[in-house]
């Protein structure tokens, strides 16, 4: 048995339920949306600790499962959390609860889990994923972070085209440093920024599940391709092999960071080099296997069963 955790819904959740089926494998929801009306407990027992969970129709010990496939939101924006009314405190409490100890077993259970809260923290701070990405000998950026608009602009002096993109988790639209952009500079110094050279080539995203990788190479026209529109030609994924040399590289960022499930965002230059942008420890992998065909899901789906 494998263990969902996130909502149910969700594409990528929906997709790793439906090829556990496929193989056979048994799957249990551990459903954000039933924090307020469920408890969690962990207990210890002669062999050991019990994960269970505890609702209308009776309890279940989880710790059996061989494996958790984790994609949590935030729980603070659950309905069930934002709601009013005459028990809404008392529901934000347990959801909190509920939450607090799901965290503690995910760090803590010798079980596969993609991935634990701790090293997915990583993302958080690019600048310092981008440390352990040039660790891993892969080729990184020139970058700066900065909220000084002379310090930019020698930035840009220097490497001539230049994009700007956010330094903490949250998504951005990567965009290119343009005249127009530059016009609006001044309001860096209230937010510091992330500056790098615009590298030229296809981007390929690896997803690495355990010690299988499934990379896919895209071409596209956008500076992002995830916002190509039409008038840029869209986009085109494609399957790939990658070269052993970075193949290994990127097994070995997977270790690094902790994260046996991650999406890698390299570039492949006009050269034949590879450079690294970051590593996503929750990557959103419908629309790569939707759109190239890799069976990602799959791939979960069987690393965590252990097939």
């Amino acid at each position: 048995m494998i263990v969902l955790c996130g909502i149910p819904s969700e594409p990528p959740m929906r997709m790793v339920e439906d090829a556990a089926a496929r193989l056979g494998v048994e799957t249990h929801h551990l459903n954000q949306r039933d924090a307020a009306t469920t408890a969690l407990s962990i207990d210890a027992t002669g062999n050991g600790l019990a994960f269970r969970q505890h609702g209308p129709d009776g309890s279940r010990d989880l710790a059996a499962a061989s494996g958790m496939f984790v994609r949590l939101t935030d729980w603070r924006v659950l309905p069930e959390y934002r709601r009013a009314g005459g028990t809404a405190m008392q529901d934000r409490l347990r959801i909190e609860a509920w939450h607090g100890l799901l965290g503690d077993w995910l760090e803590t259970t010798p079980m596969l889990v993609m991935n634990r809260t701790k090293p997915s923290n990583s993302n958080m701070s690019k600048p310092y994923q981008a440390q352990v990405i040039a660790a891993a000998g892969f080729r990184v950026p020139a970058t700066i972070v900065t909220n000084q608009v002379a310090v930019v602009r020698a930035f840009k002096a220097r490497h001539r085209r230049v994009i700007f993109k956010s330094i903490s988790a949250h998504r951005s639209i990567v965009t290119e440093l343009t005249e127009e952009a530059e016009r609006h500079l001044e309001r860096i110094r209230l937010l510091p920024t992330q500056f790098q050279e615009l590298i030229e080539g296809d981007d390929v995203r690896v997803h690495v599940v355990g010690a299988k990788l499934l990379a896919t190479r895209i071409r596209s026209r956008a500076i992002d391709y995830r916002y190509a529109g039409g008038e840029q030609g869209g986009a085109i994924f494609e399957p790939m092999t990658l070269p052993e040399v970075v193949a290994e590289r990127c097994l070995g960022l997977s270790r690094r960071l902790g994260l046996p499930l991650c999406g890698i965002d390299l570039k492949l230059t006009v050269d034949g080099e590879y450079a690294c942008f970051e590593v996503n420890p929750a990557p959103a992998f419908s629309s790569f296997e939707e759109r190239s065909g890799q069976p990602i899901a799959e791939a979960i789906a069987r690393a965590l069963a252990g097939i």
